[in-house]
């Protein structure tokens, strides 16, 4: 009767945690603000390979939360959003085979079928066709820019749920990306 005591109790223990809500995006830790560019080559024989990353943008204001680039569906632009650690928010990279160019195409985790393109005035997910884009280095980050047309990826104010637009190189540091592959074998 004990031995039955025990285990009932084990799995309700089990049972809350496993259904506790994910920590609030203030109560994390920060993520440091360095790209998988600056430990990793992207040239073709060490690039992103087809792995998950976290898409980490510019800073919130008082830096009390991490904003994240996320997905809402086919067709709909991206936006940068508080991070919630749920797959909308983590991107499919693969390299595109130009090593002249190191250009790479993304896709949601939970659309892999899907691409993003864009559509004149910021990415969105469309049916997967050949649409590159490319990370550029920049110190402890990386601008996202179009393949072929030097445009940026951008946002006009780091809040949450803000549009991710394109337009011309600013650096002002709201182009500023850090993608973090997402390591399933060491989560933390």
């Amino acid at each position: 009767m004990r031995v039955l005591t025990m285990l009932i109790s084990a799995f309700a223990l089990f049972a809350s945690v496993a259904s506790a809500a994910p920590m609030p995006p203030a109560a994390r830790q920060s993520v440091p603000r360095h790209s998988i560019l600056s430990s990793a080559s992207t040239s073709s024989s060490e690039g992103f390979g087809g792995r998950t990353y976290v898409i980490y943008g510019p800073d919130s204001p008082d830096s009390s939360f991490n904003l994240v680039i996320t997905f809402h569906g086919e067709g709909t632009p991206l936006t940068v959003a508080s991070e919630d650690g749920t797959p909308s928010q983590e991107w499919i990279i693969n390299d595109e085979g130009d090593s002249q160019l190191e250009t790479v195409s993304l896709s949601p985790v939970t659309a892999p079928h899907l691409q993003v393109s864009w559509d004149g005035t910021g990415p969105l997910t469309v049916t997967r066709h050949p649409y590159v884009w490319k990370f550029q280095q920049t110190g402890e980050a990386s601008t996202i820019q179009d393949g072929g047309s030097g445009l940026y990826w951008g946002i006009k104010s780091a809040t949450d749920g803000a549009k991710v637009t394109m337009g011309e190189g600013k650096h002002d540091g709201m182009q500023i990306w850090s993608p973090i592959f997402q390591d399933p074998d060491n989560p933390d």
